[in-house]
């Protein structure tokens, strides 16, 4: 991998990466300081990347594809070819079969597929997909179920949001807050207990929002040989 990355480098290249790294920002609605929060850099540094001046390590490299939902070579080659869309990581979102919180900017997990979201254009914003794993949110979302999230932080009472606490796999749970803590509560609550964190339990552990659930998806069961 690392003599790949040496041959990247050409300036054609980085042209390319430059324009790529600043549409896909501005296609995610942030500005160069929030992009810069999002992965622990100065703004500075998202300015000189832009403008090809600087290059991102092999490592950022893989941070910046999987922020913006495409591979390290569409995101060198100005690809994937055949998709027109800028916004909402060429019209496509990574969907994810477990998300796990690291710092901001670090990858979520494993990519295990793609969804067209072309709204995302519209929406604004960055946006991933997770299958949910259980039942723990039945009846209104079942296993298997895709949700589509928006990446943020933050999330309103009553909102459907991906939540991980103290670093392990994320979870979809519905956000019901109290002056003293928050209460992340299952639908199905006979399988799954709500739980309720304190402030303090909020920052120590962290509970940590990854993003707001925007869309619901469930693929139909076909029979044996039909696809």
């Amino acid at each position: 991998m690392d003599s790949r990355f040496v041959i990247i480098f050409s300036q054609g290249v980085m042209r390319v990466l430059a324009d790529q790294i600043k549409k896909h920002r501005r296609a995610a609605g942030l500005t160069q300081s929030q992009f810069a929060e999002e992965f622990h850099v100065a703004t500075g540094t998202i300015g000189m990347w832009e403008t090809g001046k600087r290059e991102p390590n092999s490592r950022t490299l893989v941070k910046l594809a999987h922020f913006f939902g495409i591979s390290v070579d569409d995101l060198l080659s100005g690809g994937p070819a055949g998709h027109g869309e800028e916004a909402g990581a060429a019209g496509r979102v990574p969907v994810y079969a477990a998300l796990r919180a690291g710092q901001p900017g670090e990858a979520l997990g494993e990519v295990v597929g793609y969804e067209a979201f072309p709204a995302a254009a519209e929406k604004g914003g960055v946006y991933f997909g997770l299958r949910i794993p259980d039942g723990a949110m039945y009846p209104e979302y079942q296993t298997g179920d895709i949700v589509i999230a928006r990446r943020q932080d933050s999330a309103r009472d009553g909102e459907d949001a991906v939540v991980s606490v103290g670093g392990e796999d994320a979870a979809l749970r519905r956000i019901l807050r109290a002056p003293e803590g928050l209460l992340l509560l299952p639908l199905n609550a006979v399988s799954v207990a709500p739980s309720f964190y304190s402030e303090r339990q909020v920052r120590a552990l962290p509970v940590r929002i990854l993003g707001v659930c925007v869309e619901m998806r469930r693929k139909k069961d076909l029979p044996e040989g039909r696809s």
